[in-house]
């Protein structure tokens, strides 16, 4: 179903991540190991800076279960 949905799904990603980039008020970080992207989370901080939300992240699956998201988190 998801394939239905988004047949194009890695470029439509890859677009997505892009254009979080390129606004003030959107913020993406990645973790690397040994120089090395093993994770990245996008987040959004509000104009008063009291709030924010999380929005798209991972950690790749060789990484996971090694604290890489809770310091992404943190």
């Amino acid at each position: 179903m998801f394939r239905l949905v988004y047949p194009d799904w890695k470029e439509s990603h890859q677009r997505y991540l892009h254009s979080l980039s390129d606004t003030e008020k959107d913020r993406l970080s990645v973790a690397e190991e040994n120089e090395v992207v093993v994770g990245f989370i996008h987040y959004e901080v509000s104009q008063d800076g009291q709030s924010g939300k999380i929005g798209l992240n991972a950690v790749h699956p060789a990484h996971q279960r090694k604290g890489v998201a809770t310091l992404m988190y943190g």
